[in-house]
């Protein structure tokens, strides 16, 4: 399915050799694929993503997968409503905030990752586990949460109080 996609893209390379841009906009194109809806692995993306991010780019951003089972029962036992604001501050591919979307509908996500990488699974992520329902990417920043990141990078949240729950898998890294 998605070398097909990627045939009828233009690309006879794979995903990685998209470059970010290129994988933003094959994730907008893949978010509209009726056969992506019918993923069933739930960290099909995590996977991906995984494949696509060499060893040495995740060490220099200090990535580190979530396993599904783990990412479930931490929102499983947060008290997540229709309502509620949710901040990753790691996004990656969106483990976190896809299981919240799921998990109450469509409430505000918002994520936040330093790799322009991550932030296309991410997108392409949240399109599938909304059922194609289109995702605001204003919602996801491509920034260094540590060193870049503001609130009023997100001016809506921070006119409403801010978030409701902060939520996620934070890089590992030596500072120095």
């Amino acid at each position: 399915m998605v070398d097909d996609e990627l045939t009828e893209f233009g690309q006879d390379s794979s995903v990685d050799e998209l470059g970010p841009e290129g994988i933003a906009e094959f994730a907008e194109r893949l978010a509209h694929s009726r056969e992506l809806r019918s993923v069933k692995s739930k960290d099909a993306f995590s996977e991906v993503f995984e494949s696509v991010m060499t060893r040495a780019e995740r060490k220099k951003h200090g990535q580190f997968f979530t396993h599904r089972q783990l990412v479930d029962h931490i929102i499983a036992n947060l008290p997540i409503t229709p309502t509620s604001t949710v901040l990753d501050p790691s996004c990656g591919a969106g483990a976190f905030l896809s299981v919240v979307n799921a998990k109450v509908g469509s409430p505000a996500v918002y994520g936040v990752d330093i790799s322009a990488k991550a932030l296309a699974m991410c997108r392409l992520n949240l399109a599938v586990q909304s059922d194609g329902e289109q995702i605001s990417i204003e919602n996801l920043a491509h920034a260094d949460f540590i060193n870049d990141f503001q609130l009023s990078d997100f001016p809506e949240v921070a006119a409403a109080g801010g978030y409701d729950v902060v939520v996620g898998n934070p890089p590992f890294m030596n500072l120095k």
